[in-house]
Formats: C-alpha cells, sequence, structure tokens
C-alpha cells in the first residue's frame, strides 16, 4: 500500500519515480513505482476516481446539501 500512496503522490507532483523515491524510504525502489505507475494508472482510471470522489463528497462528505462546510 505504501508504494501505491507514494506512485500517486510522486506522479501526481509530477516528480516522477527517481525525485520520489530519492525523497522516500530506502525500502521503496524507483522500478517499482515505474512498474506501478504503468500497470495499475491510467487515464480512465484517474477519472473514474475523481468522479468517485466528488460524488461522495457531494453525498457524505463535506458537501452535504449543497453547501460546504469545513471539516477541520
Amino acid at each position: 500500500m505504501r508504494r501505491y500512496l507514494f506512485t500517486v503522490f510522486g506522479f501526481g507532483c509530477k516528480l516522477g519515480a527517481s525525485q520520489t523515491t530519492g525523497h522516500a524510504a530506502a525500502s521503496i525502489k524507483r522500478h517499482s513505482l515505474h512498474r506501478i505507475n504503468a500497470q495499475h494508472i491510467d487515464a480512465g482510471k484517474l477519472q473514474a476516481a475523481v468522479a468517485e470522489l466528488i460524488t461522495h463528497e457531494f453525498t457524505q462528505g463535506a458537501c452535504k446539501g449543497g453547501q460546504w462546510q469545513v471539516v477541520l
């Protein structure tokens, strides 16, 4: 699970695998992040995740009833 989170964070911030592993624990390797990104992340899956998050926020999250609420 840690490698997946590092992959999403690293590629989402446009760091790439090498820069992400340079700032991560020694147990996370560059080739692992590259493989996870290549095999499990694509535009369709990202769009589906964004749609799911938005739907969740409008139905159960910080935007119940159309009014945004500050969640700390």
